[in-house]
């Protein structure tokens, strides 16, 4: 056959025949070297190159991944590092939403302390007996006089309601709706420590006096709000307590009592109930 790439062969002129034939040429030329050329079977759709291609990569690319994708090894690999990103973030992640949850008890818990304050300073005066007082058997009952009564310190019932505690949305308070328990007596001679307000959570009988390391428990009745990562709390004297798990101990909660205050009676959204029972 003709070497139609030789300079010899090279001509400005051509029959119809020559045309023909050095296209048949070149045809025969491109199936010789198409098998090294070709990288695999797949590469065309023309049945007579897959069939003389044989589905053989050229020489050199027998490595070569084309376009074949992730493989397994590459997938385990970038999930691996996103697992140990999300191990690495989340403290940080967790930390700060606890933070901002403690800030949105705090706001909340303000707004009833200074309720119980206001109210109680309009009372003393007239003679009246201090709230919450006796006819209160929970604090569910107190903060609904508070809000519908006597409607001080705008208090509503989304002062109520925080960190997966619903809002009453129907006026009808339940102790769904309440995330706090108060002290039952405001009594003048306590310590301004004592904490009279304080986030339902925490299980007030197991608040003991005596400045030990013994650890506040969790109200079984109330996992809400905050559940075992802490709890807030606001003491006689006004301070505002953010406390973590790590530092709900009985040290941390009375230790800037300078008597002890006796047996301190609290009321649940529910019930009432004694520290140190």
């Amino acid at each position: 056959m003709e070497d139609i790439g030789s300079t010899e062969s090279r001509k400005t002129q051509w029959t119809g025949e020559e045309w023909q034939a050095g296209r048949q040429a070149r045809r025969e030329l491109s199936l010789r070297v198409g098998k090294p050329v070709c990288r695999r079977q797949e590469s065309s759709s023309d049945p007579r190159l897959r069939a003389a291609f044989d589905g053989k990569r050229a020489p050199g690319l027998e490595d070569a991944k084309g376009d074949a994708g992730f493989t397994l090894r590459e997938v385990i690999a970038v999930l691996a590092l996103l697992a140990l990103l999300a191990a690495a973030l989340w403290p940080l992640l967790d930390n700060a939403m606890l933070n901002s949850e403690l800030d949105g008890c705090r706001q909340r818990g303000r707004k009833v302390y200074m309720a119980l304050a206001a109210a109680n300073a309009e009372r003393v005066p007239l003679g009246k007996v201090r709230l919450p007082g006796e006819q209160f058997k929970n604090s569910t009952e107190l903060l609904r006089y508070l809000i519908e009564q006597e409607n001080v310190y705008e208090l509503s019932y989304d002062s109520l309601a925080c960190c997966g505690v619903p809002v009453c949305t129907n006026g009808k308070l339940s102790p769904e709706n309440n995330m706090w328990t108060v002290v039952k007596e405001m009594r003048d001679d306590r310590d301004d420590a004592v904490p009279i307000l304080f986030t339902r959570n925490l299980d007030a009988r197991s608040f003991v006096w005596h400045g030990s390391d013994r650890r506040i428990g969790l109200d079984p009745e109330w996992q809400t709000p905050l559940g075992k990562r802490g709890g807030m709390m606001i003491r006689k004297g006004g301070a505002v307590f953010n406390a973590r798990a790590k530092y709900l101990t009985s040290r941390t909660v009375f230790g800037g009592c300078r008597s002890d205050p006796g047996p301190v009676r609290y009321l649940t959204p529910s019930r009432e109930v004694v520290a140190g029972e």
